[in-house]
């Protein structure tokens, strides 16, 4: 198999444990001290840093010569999860939007039965194989599926993280709050890897493109570690 899969396996694992690493530096900041976000954040990193993870050993499984331990890893683990990864951020934004605990519960409860819906569509009507190329193998979820991943996930994610981010802004230029400003490093991470992952799904992502898109992802960890170990210098 071509050496570049093995690039594009170092990129996925290293974005992976950057994911993974940021995950730990969150928990030892909680402990530390009491802080202004939720734990959705903590839950979308570690599922954040095991998908890429996964895809890192899915494309070296490619790369020794295994397609089919590679397509049963797509089809139970991570096709599911990268749907998945992606409902502990509805929890992040549900407790940013509603001050009623009712409120967040059903906001996050929709998302919820609209993922399980995408997973349960992808088993039922099943997946291809899209491509195989020097970088790696591409797999298409069905139609349904789909549809269910970009209307009922993906939009409403990226518009509560265009929310979010537009109103942090406004926000912390008028209340100069430290938090503020961890919350809007945060949505700008979040925004980030929204639209570095809309190019990861474009057939126009291949080749070096393909790697560029990867070391987004990681870096969009990265600034998420940047501004929760940031300490508050602002005075009382």
């Amino acid at each position: 198999m071509h050496i570049s899969m093995l690039y594009n396996v170092f990129v996925c694992l290293v974005a992976g444990f950057s994911g993974l690493l940021v995950y730990k530096k969150i928990l030892e900041v909680r402990g530390e001290k009491i802080r202004g976000y939720n734990r959705g954040i903590d839950y979308f990193l570690l599922s954040f840093g095991i998908l890429w993870s996964l895809v890192g050993i899915r494309i070296l499984l490619v790369w020794l010569g295994y397609p089919h331990l590679d397509r049963m890893m797509w089809h139970f683990i991570v096709g599911p999860l990268t749907y998945f990864h992606i409902l502990p951020l509805f929890y992040f934004y549900g407790s940013l939007f509603f001050k009623k605990n009712i409120y967040r519960i059903i906001f996050v409860s929709i998302f919820g039965i609209t993922t399980f819906l995408a997973v349960l569509a992808l088993f039922v009507y099943g997946f291809e194989l899209a491509e195989t190329t020097y970088w790696g193998t591409k797999y298409d979820a069905n139609e349904i599926t789909h549809a269910i991943f970009t209307y009922g996930i993906f939009i409403p994610a990226l518009l509560c993280i265009f929310f979010e981010f537009f109103n942090r802004i406004k926000i912390w230029k008028k209340e100069k709050r430290f938090i503020d400003k961890q919350l809007l490093g945060i949505n700008t991470a979040l925004l980030i890897y929204a639209l570095v992952a809309v190019f990861d799904g474009l057939a126009i992502a291949g080749g070096w493109m393909l790697l560029l898109v990867r070391i987004g992802i990681m870096i969009s960890a990265l600034v998420i570690y940047f501004f929760i170990t940031e300490e508050d210098n602002t005075e009382d």
